[in-house]
């Protein structure tokens, strides 16, 4: 983290829940970075850190606020501000963890559907439409969505509104990565069975951005190694201002 700090700082504002006195997460947690822009406001006192009480391997959700003035992103003529709730998490891993994570992700989603129902009258430092982005490595299988009763209302899967594409699937795939398969999974299960997963997700929730594009990244080994930059091939939505 020290590093991160040291090299980014001048890019990025950097929030992890060791900031947080009362984060208990000494030793393994998550980080938000938000890239430094004229057009983006970082409301630093809105960090905060939730420790899921079911958790047992020191998994927590963080978010904070941004508000995003459009006219600095855009060369068409949209004057509205956008406030903006960040999410970030990693959820309970392994199979036999799926009533935590899933406990862990309603949790997350009710938290987006709060902020996006909340009025901006009470906060008139925060003007304009809500939206609400959650991403990271949520180690969910499809089926566990489905046992939740599929996606609350409101609540939109980037890959899936962006068109659904099969080669931007799966970002668990030892096939590809040899870093996932030098721990130890090669692939490939019972009868040929493939072990590649959609474990990292992106969600947002309001009208006022809508996903335009997902991609994938990290899909080439780190120059002068034979490695990846992860086990995981990193997750990039962008999108656009919409009507409220």
């Amino acid at each position: 983290l020290q590093q991160f700090q040291q090299l980014l700082k001048d890019d990025y504002w950097i929030f992890s829940p060791t900031d947080n006195p009362f984060g208990d997460c000494a030793h393994y947690f998550v980080v938000l970075l938000i890239r430094r822009h004229p057009a983006i406001d970082v409301d630093q006192s809105s960090f905060r850190v939730h420790n899921y009480p079911n958790s047992t391997m020191g998994r927590q959700l963080v978010w904070i606020d941004l508000t995003i003035h459009c006219d600095k992103l855009t060369s068409n003529r949209i004057s509205s501000t956008i406030t903006v709730r960040l999410f970030t998490s990693h959820l309970e891993s392994c199979r036999e963890s799926s009533k935590k994570r899933k406990d862990q992700l309603s949790y997350a989603w009710s938290r987006m559907i709060q902020f996006g129902s909340t009025s901006n009258s009470v906060n008139n430092n925060r003007p304009g439409p809500r939206a609400a982005i959650f991403c990271g490595d949520l180690n969910l299988r499809d089926t566990e969505v489905q046992e939740l009763g599929g996606l609350p209302a409101g609540i939109e899967d980037a890959w899936q509104v962006t068109g659904s594409r099969p080669e931007l699937r799966n970002t668990w795939d030892p096939q590809r990565n040899t870093n996932a398969s030098r721990l130890g999974f090669g692939g490939r299960g019972p009868h040929g069975r493939s072990f590649t997963f959609r474990y990292d997700r992106m969600y947002v929730h309001g009208s006022c951005l809508r996903p335009v594009d997902f991609g994938l990244r990290g899909l080439e080994r780190v120059p002068g190694t034979r490695c990846f930059p992860s086990d995981h091939w990193g997750i990039l939505g962008r999108f656009q201002p919409g009507s409220a």
